[in-house]
């Protein structure tokens, strides 16, 4: 089976799928649910309770900045179309998305480290063709618990499973970052959107594996020798990125449906007493240590994570003032109550009393058409 590509710049004539791909393909490795608001939505089957989206794989960066290659059979799907959320009880849930992209995730950056988030889905009103920005934690209520950090100089290893840190100093290591997400897109259908996040050069400066630097070549079929999750020939990255039709009048479906959720309530990671879970089968990792447990520090070679004193800001990493907002603590005032207070917002604004039943199936389900995704 021959490979057909398509230009990152301007797609042309190109035969669209619909999210049947992701139906049909995905089935065997999770289940498919139906959830309330949000239509079909995927679970992986996943039994590592530290488990959460872009852990799997690594970093690189293409014509259009960080790119997630990811380990995972299903990545070049998850990954790259659509969003994550992540329920309490039930763990993270992939929501189907019409737009390609190098990654969909908030970036945090400085005092030697280096942090990424899955982005949640929208919700209902127009916004998917306007991008995002720094303000993204306030905008989609990203909380400390649903990034994952490592140190900034081994953002370039090959698997970065071994060099994440432990979720349970995201909450200290926030007060030395900043958001610095800058996903530009536009509105024309098929274009890829830019992904800038941390400046390449600083991530690399005394790395032992630099970041690597590629050219992007999106394919529209999965021939014999290409993984769908993408392969790397020399300089250039060949990934599986079959563009999606927005048709109202679709009747993809999953094949096995396993049930309904209804009544959900988001975990997005605000809370330190509700620790995000990877799915119903994991028990969830603390989000937040013990008082007086020491933050882990960026280790000076590639190593699992170890709890160690806290460290200063370097200064190359300070975060420009220009950039701060209610999720950036000052270092020097060792004042949490800004971020304390933020989350207690968020959460008081959205928080939902209700129960989490689970549902057989059988019960209606919206069209494609009404998925909350507008990428």
């Amino acid at each position: 089976l021959a490979l057909t590509y398509l230009s990152v710049c301007a797609p042309s004539s190109r035969a669209d799928v619909s999210f049947q791909v992701f139906y049909d393909a995905l089935g065997d490795s999770g289940q498919w649910v139906q959830i309330d608001g949000y239509g079909y939505a995927w679970q992986p089957n996943v039994e590592d309770p530290d488990w959460s989206p872009y852990t799997e794989g690594h970093w690189v960066y293409t014509d259009y900045g960080w790119t997630w290659v990811s380990d995972e059979p299903w990545g070049w799907a998850t990954y790259h179309y659509g969003r994550w959320l992540n329920i309490d009880d039930q763990g993270w849930f992939w929501i189907p998305g019409y737009r390609w992209a190098p990654a969909w995730v908030s970036w945090r950056y400085g005092g030697g480290y280096c942090g990424w988030a899955p982005l949640p889905p929208r919700r209902g009103g127009a916004g998917g063709n306007t991008g995002f920005d720094a303000q993204v934690d306030i905008n989609l209520h990203i909380g400390a618990g649903a990034y994952r950090f490592c140190p900034e100089h081994s953002l370039g290893e090959r698997s970065l499973r071994h060099v994440i840190l432990n979720r349970s100093g995201n909450d200290a290591i926030l007060a030395h970052t900043a958001n610095v997400t800058d996903i530009r897109t536009s509105n024309v259908a098929g274009d890829t959107p830019y992904v800038r996040g941390p400046v390449l050069a600083a991530v690399n400066a005394g790395a032992e594996h630099p970041v690597q630097q590629l050219h992007l070549q999106r394919t529209t079929q999965a021939g014999p020798g290409t993984p769908p999750t993408g392969t790397i020939n020399g300089n250039t990255l060949q990934v599986y990125a079959p563009p999606v039709a927005r048709d109202p009048n679709s009747a993809a479906r999953p094949g096995v449906v396993a049930g309904t959720l209804t009544q959900v309530h988001l975990n997005r990671g605000d809370d330190p007493g509700r620790p995000l879970q990877s799915t119903s089968h994991g028990k969830a990792s603390p989000s937040s240590p013990p008082e007086g447990t020491p933050i882990p520090r960026p280790a000076q070679s590639p190593a699992p994570a170890v709890a160690v004193p806290p460290h200063p800001l370097a200064p190359h990493t300070r975060p420009d003032p220009s950039e701060r907002h209610p999720f950036l603590i000052s270092s020097r005032s060792g004042d949490s109550s800004q971020y304390g207070a933020c989350c207690a917002s968020l959460e008081s604004r959205r928080r939902r009393k209700s129960p989490l039943p689970f549902f057989a199936a059988g019960s209606p389900v919206p069209s494609e058409s009404l998925s909350p995704l507008f990428e």
